[in-house]
This record gives C-alpha cells, sequence and structure tokens, in this order.
C-alpha cells in the first residue's frame, strides 16, 4: 500500500472540496459587495436629483419632459455630458428603469430618474468611476482571501491525512517486521 499517494489524494479531495466551499462564498461575497457599492451610487445619484428638484443646480442635472413631441430639456447647471435624456426619462417614468448607465469619452455615469409627474422629471448623472475602482478593489481582495484561504487548507489537509495515517503505518511496519520474522524463522 502506497501511503504517500494515498496522503496526496485525501489533500487533494480535501482541497479540492474545500476550495469549491470558499470560492462559494467568495463569489456571494463579491456579489454582495459590488450590489452595495452600486446601490450607493444610485443612491448618490437620486440624492442629487432630489437636491436639484429641491432647486439647486448640480452639474450633469436636467429638468426633461417628454409630454410633447420632441421633448424639452433644460440643463439646470453645467453639463459635460451628453445622455440621451428623452429615451432615459421615458424608461425611468413609464417602465421602472430609474437607474439608467450611460458612458461616454469622459467616463461612466449612473443617473437617477427623479420623476414630478407622468411626462416629467428631474434627471441626474454622477461619475462612477471611483465606484467602479472600489468594486474591483473588493473582488481582488476577495479572490486574494479565497487563493490564500485555500492553500492553507490544502497545507492544513496535507498535515491532517499524514497525522491520520500514522497509525496505519505503524501497522505496515510491524506487518512487514512480522512476515521478516517468520521469514527468517523457516
Amino acid at each position: 500500500m502506497n501511503l504517500r499517494m494515498l496522503r496526496i489524494r485525501l489533500t487533494l479531495v480535501y482541497g479540492l472540496l474545500s476550495a469549491l466551499a470558499i470560492f462559494a462564498l467568495a463569489w456571494v461575497a463579491i456579489d454582495t459587495g459590488r450590489s452595495r457599492i452600486f446601490d450607493s451610487a444610485e443612491r448618490e445619484a437620486l440624492a442629487a436629483a432630489g437636491e436639484v428638484a429641491a432647486g439647486e443646480d448640480l452639474a450633469n442635472s436636467w429638468y426633461v419632459s417628454i409630454e410633447n413631441d420632441p421633448g424639452y430639456e433644460e440643463p439646470q447647471a453645467d453639463a459635460w455630458i451628453e445622455p440621451p435624456l428623452q429615451t432615459i426619462t421615458q424608461n425611468g417614468l413609464w417602465y421602472d428603469d430609474r437607474f439608467p448607465r450611460f458612458e461616454d469619452q469622459s467616463g461612466r455615469y449612473i443617473g437617477a430618474v427623479y420623476p414630478l409627474d407622468e411626462f416629467q422629471a428631474f434627471v441626474s448623472f454622477v461619475e462612477i468611476s471611483s465606484y467602479e475602482a472600489d468594486a474591483r478593489s473588493l473582488t481582488l481582495r476577495v479572490l486574494l482571501a479565497g487563493f490564500g484561504a485555500v492553500a492553507a487548507v490544502a497545507a492544513l489537509g496535507w498535515l491532517v491525512a499524514g497525522r491520520s495515517l500514522r497509525p496505519t503505518r505503524f501497522v505496515l511496519a510491524q506487518q512487514r517486521d512480522f512476515i521478516a520474522d517468520a521469514a527468517h524463522e523457516l
């Protein structure tokens, strides 16, 4: 019986099962963390739209009316992006897509549609590059921790498998000695 191969097999099985469990938990942690990070971006965009509705002038915010055919858009302050406001407002008011994402050459943005009635809304956009950096950082940290945990569990599995096979090694040594003594007696 080759105990070294048995120890390797036990370690691999233990390591693989542990890796599956660890990375399942890591996936849940990453998904939950990223969701919370982008939820905070949505809250910031909605707060900006609410401030504009209250009368403050914020950059990248518009009053949008989709009542008439060409529609009406009025910027509330400086705007350095040009999102498709009519479509975004229509989707936000009628189809409950209140947090659209928009990308242009200057960056990536998340918006919020703050409805006034069924045809009018305030729309604000905030840049999400810092939120995306936080999400990437979270993903990297959780994955590195997962790989470290798998390595630690595999090392622990190697030690536990060796410790578990110690009595078997002792019994095999006794058996070998018994056979050697019996052969010597004959």
